[in-house]
């Protein structure tokens, strides 16, 4: 089948608007609503260090950060992927939460989880596997499976294109050994 000439053009913005319709609000609003891991399952003292952590990605105030609650080394990742890692005195400057990549997941980078926790969003958060939008719930990195995971995601968005999550994974000592995020694929 050819696809040239002004039925060619028709079936392309035909294959375009039926793509955008599905990604649209309306779309959004007809999947189930996103639902997360346990939120019941947090401990006050996690939620304190996911809020202070919050704190920090708006204000910079290195003091939000708390030593107890970091791991001497926490490695930094999108989705599954570890990309670096970084000690706390270090993420105490906000430049160095940024990972420099030029693509991840259909958008283009670097990437800073600041960036995701200072939106300006309504959020949840919760204990362990959460869905990725209105997709089934992704895999923690490898190494990091058996982790106590605490998440943070809005609750409501006009599309699936703007989702995102921050995932925490506590070692033993309930330190947390590393952060990701991720959003969702276009």
């Amino acid at each position: 089948m050819r696809l040239d000439g002004v039925l060619g053009l028709r079936f392309v913005a035909l294959l375009i608007a039926v793509f955008v319709a599905g990604c649209d609000a309306g779309h959004y609003a007809s999947a189930p609503a996103p639902t997360v891991g346990d939120v019941t399952a947090l401990t006050d003292r996690e939620r304190s260090v996911l809020e202070a952590l919050r704190r920090y990605a708006t204000t910079h105030d290195g003091s939000e950060l708390e030593q107890e609650a970091y791991a001497d080394v926490v490695e930094l990742g999108l989705g599954t992927e570890i990309i670096l890692s970084r000690s706390l005195d270090q993420f105490r400057d906000p430049e160095t939460w940024t990972i420099d990549r030029d693509v991840f997941r259909a958008y283009v980078g670097p990437f800073s989880v600041l960036d995701e926790l200072s939106r300006d969003a309504d959020v949840v958060m919760s204990v362990g596997t959460h869905p990725h939008c209105a997709g089934p719930p992704m895999a923690p990195p490898p190494v990091y499976r058996d982790y106590r995971r605490l998440s943070i995601q809005p609750t409501a968005l006009p599309s699936c294109l703007q989702w995102w999550t921050v995932d925490l994974f506590l070692d033993d000592a309930g330190r947390i050994a590393a952060i990701t995020m991720d959003r969702w694929e276009p």
